[in-house]
């Protein structure tokens, strides 16, 4: 009996890790004004990303996180803050190394430096500029997929390739 086993040949691997890895970034924005959710989303897909809006941290959190390269989160928020998400997500396996970019009105050092110390990757302060979380956006998806680069497993939500023994 011949037994097969699924095979990606080396070079569609490299197809498949490009697409993966490039054109379904996706990120999630979490603020409960709606009026800025929908600008961010707007401007976001203009620069090529997949992005889907929560308009809560509750609803964020009910949703399928680990399908998200990227969060986008305001910290003054109804019931959860912003604050209260980073700190469930960061202690999830799936979430814990999902870069958060914080987005507040909050200007202050100590909110700056808390939302750091919680686990944001960045943090701009509102009203901002679409061009400057647009550029804050790509550096840390940049430094982000540097630091993957030496991850031979290549995860999208529940799909995962293994870049060195080619399975799937």
């Amino acid at each position: 009996a011949c037994q097969t086993e699924p095979f990606i040949a080396p070079g569609l691997l490299n197809q498949f890790w490009w697409l993966f890895k490039y054109m379904s970034t996706r990120i999630l924005v979490i603020d409960d004004e709606e009026a800025v959710t929908e600008i961010l989303k707007f401007n976001l897909e203009k620069e090529g990303y997949d992005v889907d809006c929560a308009y809560s941290a509750e609803e964020a959190l009910d949703m399928d996180l680990g399908l998200y390269q990227l969060f986008m989160v305001d910290i003054m928020m109804d019931q959860l803050s912003g604050y209260d998400f980073a700190k469930r997500v960061r202690n999830v396996t799936e979430t814990e190394q999902t870069p958060i970019l914080f987005c507040s009105a909050l200007t202050d050092e100590d909110a700056v430096v808390k939302g750091l110390n919680i686990g944001a990757d960045d943090y701009v302060t509102k009203p901002f500029s679409l061009e400057e979380v647009v550029a804050r956006i790509r550096a840390i998806l940049r430094r982000t997929r540097e630091q993957e680069q030496d991850d031979p497993i290549i995860r999208v939500g529940d799909l995962e390739i293994n870049e060195d023994s080619h399975d799937v």
